[in-house]
C-alpha cells in the first residue's frame, strides 16, 4: 500500500468511525465516544479525519463501543488499490458490495 492509499484508508476508516458514531446511540458525541475508548475528544477528532492513525486492537475497542463488528468500521480494499466498496455505507447489501470491489 503506498502513501496516498495509506492516507486514503485511515479516512475512509475515520468516516465509517464516524458515521457508525452518529447511528450507534442518537447524538453520540466525540466526547462521548472518547470515553467509551479511553481516549481524548481531539483524538476521536483527529481519528475520524483520518489524521491519527489506530492500532489494530484499537479497531476492536472502537467496534465494541459502537456495537459493530470490527469489518464494518474498515474500507474495503480491492487488488487494484482502489476503495469503491469502502466508500458505500456499512449497511449496504452484501451482494452490491461484492459487486462494487469487482469494479474496483
Amino acid at each position: 500500500m503506498n502513501k496516498d492509499d495509506s492516507q486514503r484508508f485511515y479516512r475512509e476508516l475515520g468516516d465509517r468511525i464516524r458515521q457508525h458514531r452518529e447511528r450507534a446511540v442518537p447524538g453520540m458525541t466525540q466526547e462521548e465516544l472518547g470515553l467509551r475508548v479511553r481516549l481524548s475528544r481531539t483524538s476521536i477528532v483527529n481519528i475520524e479525519k483520518g489524521r491519527q492513525h489506530l492500532a489494530a486492537h484499537q479497531v476492536y475497542i472502537f467496534a465494541a463501543a459502537l456495537k459493530v463488528r470490527p469489518e464494518a468500521l474498515l474500507p474495503s480494499h480491492a487488488e487494484d488499490g482502489s476503495f469503491v466498496a469502502g466508500k458505500l455505507p456499512a449497511d449496504v447489501d452484501k451482494a452490491i458490495k461484492k459487486w462494487a470491489e469487482k469494479l474496483g
